[in-house]
């Protein structure tokens, strides 16, 4: 469905396949009661430029809403970081944290009885 009389400059109709529907099925879940979308509940109402305004129906409890989606080809923003080139490398093939990490620390730290400096000079 578009809501122009003619199809602005660039307007290209979108599929279920397109990686939009697809990014929005697998990250976007109903705000109401949290079902996630299939491809078939999201409508692309219109598109122009980098600006997309994007229908979902929930198919649990009807609640529709309206999104408008910035998408752009640009490179991603650089990351600003304290580290170096060597320090990033080493973090690089290391898992990421889970919550039973983070779960893990929580005790340690409630159950730690020195100060944060005793704490740093341990982990030395």
């Amino acid at each position: 469905m578009n809501l122009y009389d003619s199809e602005p400059e660039g307007y290209e109709p979108e599929g279920e396949d397109s990686p939009l529907i697809q990014y929005l099925v697998a990250t976007v879940g109903c705000a109401v009661c949290g079902q996630s979308y299939t491809a078939k509940d999201i409508d692309i109402l219109d598109h122009r430029g980098d600006a997309w305004i994007i229908m979902l129906a929930c198919p649990h409890c009807g609640t529709r809403g309206l999104v408008l989606a910035m998408v752009t080809d640009r490179e991603p923003p650089r990351v600003i970081s304290e580290l170096d080139e060597e320090e990033l490398e080493s973090f690089a093939d290391l898992p990421p944290i889970t919550d039973d990490d983070v779960l893990d620390w929580h005790e340690f730290l409630r159950n730690y009885a020195g100060d944060f400096h005793g704490l740093l000079k341990a982990a030395d």
